[in-house]
């Protein structure tokens, strides 16, 4: 068998045969596009003008992240060692987030396209945003307890008000509770009709009557001798006054009387016509 023997170009030849797939490989894998969250570094990039720096970033609608690792003079300019990320897939230029770092307007920058791949496969959707809802209110147990108590206390209200109408229903059905006029009279008629009666007892009795009679014939605001007169003619309080007036001024004249009879009218009182207190009556003998 006949062995071939290569020259030096030959050798030169095959070397750059056999690294050339590497080489491509390295070139093709430096120009992929980086995936969602995968960090790429742009290294020497010359840019024209006053120095560049990253503009602020506002979390809630940058989709790149950007961050200047190096700066390095170059002559009037600046080179640039620039690194970013991206959060959401798709086209983006590096110049929308640089700016100026003395504040004076971005000029003419060269376009600085980078692309941004998904890692989800064809068809795949991203997941749902996650929806905030407010929290649970707390304190279910104290508003029962509240609302319990709240119950509780109208109920208790409105019992004690329908008691309360209910006892002023059975005072009112019963009528008046007191002694009548003719039960205060009585004591008093029996005094004067035995000639026992106090001066004091006979005041009372005095202001008694012509106080009742007074107000129940509506002749109050008359003269006392006035009003006497027209007490005197009436059927049912004068019996008992001119009684009286024998009894007080001419004792021992009169006879016998029917002291039940005489205090007839006062014991048909109805509830509307309670028997007037002794005090604060003005009266004048009969």
């Amino acid at each position: 068998m006949q062995t071939r023997h290569l020259g030096p170009g030959g050798a030169c030849w095959l070397l750059f045969a056999l690294a050339m797939p590497l080489l491509l490989s390295a070139t093709t894998l430096a120009q992929e596009a980086p995936t969602v969250g995968m960090a790429q570094v742009i290294r020497q990039q010359v840019l024209p003008g006053p120095e560049l720096e990253v503009r602020p970033l506002d979390d809630r609608t940058d989709p790149l992240v950007v961050r200047i690792v190096d700066v390095y003079t170059h002559g009037t300019d600046f080179r640039y060692d620039i690194e970013y990320y991206g959060l959401e897939p798709g086209q983006y230029d590096l110049r929308d987030y640089l700016k100026r770092k003395d504040g004076s307007p971005q000029g003419e920058l060269p376009p600085l396209p980078v692309t941004i791949r998904s890692t989800l496969g064809e068809g795949q959707v991203l997941p749902r945003a996650i929806q905030t809802t407010g929290a649970p209110r707390t304190g279910g147990y104290h508003l029962l307890l509240t609302l319990g108590g709240l119950l509780w206390t109208t109920g208790a209200l409105l019992f004690w008000l329908r008691s309360r109408q209910r006892g002023a229903n059975l005072q009112a059905s019963a009528g008046p509770t007191g002694p009548t006029l003719a039960d205060r009279l009585q004591p008093l008629v029996e005094s004067a009709a035995a000639g026992t009666i106090q001066p004091a007892q006979r005041a009372e009795l005095e202001r008694m009557l012509l106080g009742y009679w007074s107000n129940r014939l509506g002749v109050a605001a008359k003269h006392p001798s006035e009003a006497l007169a027209v007490l005197k003619t009436d059927p049912q309080a004068g019996p008992l006054l001119e009684q009286l007036e024998i009894w007080l001024h001419r004792p021992g004249t009169g006879g016998s009387v029917d002291v039940a009879a005489l205090l007839a009218p006062y014991r048909r009182l109805t509830p509307e016509e309670p028997a007037p207190s002794a005090a604060g009556q003005g009266a004048s003998s009969p």
